[in-house]
């Protein structure tokens, strides 16, 4: 996946923003299904993880971490 690009979250009921790219990491922030993340990186460990910027609406907050790619579009 391209650096620097934005990709919209297709998971159902939106997509947990994590510390570190695996699943038993802490959740950060819940995506909602059809907003936007900003790419800015991918695990050199595990390339099914994209490290990604969210700006939530709700909290006027910016939040970065790990995501698994197979949910953005």
């Amino acid at each position: 996946m391209s650096k620097n690009i934005t990709k919209t979250v297709i998971a159902d009921g939106g997509l947990n923003l994590r510390t570190e790219p695996n699943t038993e990491s802490i959740v950060i922030a819940l995506v909602p299904q059809g907003d936007f993340v900003w790419c800015i990186g991918e695990s050199k460990l595990d390339d099914d993880w994209v490290f990604v910027n969210f700006f939530d609406e709700k909290d006027f907050q910016n939040y970065n971490g790990w995501v698994n790619k197979k949910y953005l579009n």
